[in-house]
């Protein structure tokens, strides 16, 4: 279930601690070069040798994630980020199925943990997926969700534009 929208910086949020657990679409192919998967990348590269260390081309990864667990000292939070199989090769190749059989897995694993998981509009950027459609799925899920729809730290007022990276709405 989707339990709020906001506007900003996906990691920026993981990074306060508004989010537990980050979210991302990835394809089968160690690839994360590009989008929120390209960010994560530098800025988290344990992500990206989690993913490594999964089989690449492997199209039974599709459906699953692999997971960074990131040790902070002295915190009781869980602090991950899971790198989920949506999608077979790069590019604009978003697969609903194998999104919503990963979130069944997720369910499974973490529904009873009171955690928050951060979605980005996961698959809808380069994957080429239909927000509307995965915003149902998401919607459908028992997973406490907060959507974070990237705004570049931009968003225009008016006819002016504001930088927002210190604000977060609620």
């Amino acid at each position: 279930m989707i339990i709020k929208e906001i506007e900003g910086d996906l990691l920026q949020q993981f990074d306060k601690g508004t989010i537990d657990i980050i979210v991302h679409g990835c394809n089968c192919f160690h690839l994360m070069g590009a989008g929120i998967a390209g960010q994560i990348r530098y800025k988290y590269p344990q992500a990206y040798e989690e993913d490594k260390r999964t089989h690449c081309g492997d199209i039974t990864k599709l459906g699953t994630y692999s997971t960074m667990v990131l040790k902070k000292p002295r915190s009781k939070k869980v602090r991950k980020i899971i790198n989920m199989y949506t999608q077979f090769e790069p590019g604009a190749r978003f697969e609903y199925k194998a999104f919503r059989d990963a979130l069944k897995r997720l369910a499974k694993e973490y529904l009873k943990q009171d955690v928050v998981f951060g979605f980005p509009e996961i698959g809808c950027g380069i994957g080429g997926g239909q927000w509307p459609y995965v915003k149902d799925i998401l919607h459908k899920s028992k997973l406490k969700i907060i959507v974070v729809h990237y705004d570049q730290g931009i968003r225009t007022v008016g006819k002016s534009q504001t930088n927002l990276f210190s604000e977060v709405k609620g």
